[in-house]
């Protein structure tokens, strides 16, 4: 989902993040990516890797991207890195409730892609019953309107009655939401709440990015049963505290039944899990990595940001209601179309002009001014602003067109200090610092200057 979290003001560019499959959609056009180019003179553009995406290059219009070194392993000195992805900013509502009754005993929230082998989650828990575990699980699965036979596990409730019996499914609940409505017919606090009243989850995916749920869960307190060769950031905060990880899943079932019957020794250490992955302590973390990124291009950070709610489903384009550039019946907010595109940079601030600054700091005679002029980057956009305190210069200074003369000194505090001068005729020489070597300084002695703290 394309996010504006600033437009441009002052002479400060905004900012926008692209998801990982915009900018691979971007990629197929060069027309796209002109306009990329031009954009990015008002916006610093970044990305965010929701998936895996080892291997992938930073487009050249990208200032930032966003993602662990676990999810995203570029190596581009150039672009600047923000290491934290949508499950860093799960919602507060998603925390411990020591008082809730533990209703469920395993808990699976997943999409039916295939990647997230719910196929072998159904063989496990059939191996649980088989050993008379009556374990009470809950698998939460939406529905999607782009579902395939190829990429996903469309039989899903043919093998849900074809393994289970009813009275085994009684004690599993299979929660299938309409394609209508994906995860947004179940509210964040419904969703929280069904975590309270669960023991542990499970995640059998081999690939994530950045999974939401995996934060979700232990934010509320609940250890995890997932693949110990995961990749992605899913188990970059999981340990032998707040886990059980399995080898290969034939013997999954085993890690579920160790996680359920020692759920109570399996606590999450919950400082650093809210440390990490609460939207209030990264929000924290995200202003001051923008502020490093306008440091980086020489620009301020006022900390002002807009659509900072529920980022952890607005960076993977999850919060598609509110995007005037949907058109399409995706289930997702992802810019897949040159229609959307053009809607989309329709809601830009693409007239702003910043404005653009030149400091002489010690303009002395005027010269570097004047060449500055003849450089092909000068424009009468520019204002110029120059620092003289030698009154030797003041009057020549003063008629330079199109320049702003302050008859001061940059220094790092707003003091008067004393000033060193040589009057010759033909010597420029002059300066705050009293070691400089001025073979004549005035006969008085030095002269007093006001100086401006240049900070």
């Amino acid at each position: 989902m394309a996010h504006i979290f600033k437009h441009p003001e002052n002479s400060n560019r905004g900012i926008i993040v692209f998801t990982h499959k915009e900018v691979n959609y971007f990629q197929r056009s060069k027309r796209i990516r002109r306009k990329l180019n031009q954009i990015k003179n008002n916006y610093f553009i970044g990305v965010h890797y929701g998936g895996f995406s080892f291997g992938s290059k930073i487009p050249e219009y990208c200032q930032f991207y966003m993602g662990r070194s676990s999810v995203i392993d570029s190596t581009d000195p150039l672009v600047f890195n923000i290491p934290l992805g949508s499950a860093n900013f799960t919602p507060v509502c998603f925390c411990v409730a020591p008082n809730t009754h533990k209703y469920w005993d395993i808990i699976n929230v997943s999409r039916n892609s295939k990647l997230k082998n719910l196929d072998k989650f159904f063989h496990s828990i059939r191996r649980i019953f088989d050993l008379g575990y009556c374990y009470k699980t809950l698998l939460v699965c939406p529905s999607r309107k782009e579902e395939s036979d190829h990429g996903h596990f469309t039989d899903i409730t043919r093998r849900y009655y074809e393994l289970f019996s009813r009275t085994e499914r009684e004690s599993f609940t299979l929660l299938r939401l309409s394609p209508e409505l994906n995860y947004l017919g179940l509210s964040q606090l419904q969703l929280s709440f069904f975590y309270q009243s669960s023991k542990v989850l499970a995640l059998y995916s081999t690939v994530e990015g950045s999974p939401k749920v995996i934060a979700e869960a232990l934010l509320c307190g609940l250890p995890i049963v997932v693949y110990d060769k995961l990749k992605g950031s899913g188990r970059d905060f999981l340990n032998e505290e707040n886990s059980v990880q399995f080898a290969d899943f034939g013997n999954a079932h085993d890690s579920l039944i160790q996680a359920v019957e020692n759920y109570v020794k399996l606590q999450p250490k919950q400082s650093d899990i809210v440390a990490n992955f609460r939207e209030d302590k990264s929000l924290e973390r995200l202003h001051q990595k923008f502020a490093e990124l306008y440091q980086l291009h020489g620009q301020s950070y006022n900390g002002e940001l807009i659509n900072t709610d529920n980022l952890n489903l607005r960076f993977p384009a999850h919060l598609a209601e509110e995007l005037p550039w949907l058109t399409s019946d995706k289930t997702t907010g992802d810019i897949l179309t040159r229609k959307q595109f053009k809607l989309f940079t329709a809601c830009l601030n693409l007239d702003y002009k910043p404005k653009k600054y030149f400091i002489e700091c010690g303009a002395n005679s005027g010269e570097t001014i004047k060449n500055f002029k003849k450089l092909p980057v000068y424009s009468e956009d520019f204002t110029i602003h120059l620092f003289e305190p030698n009154p030797k210069f003041r009057d020549k200074l003063e008629k330079i067109p199109g320049t702003v003369f302050h008859h001061y000194a940059l220094w790092t505090d707003n003091v008067v200090k004393d000033f060193y001068l040589d009057f010759r005729d033909i010597s420029l020489s002059s300066s705050i610092v009293k070691e400089k070597n001025i073979s004549f300084p005035v006969k008085s002695g030095p002269i007093k200057v006001q100086c401006i703290d240049m900070g």
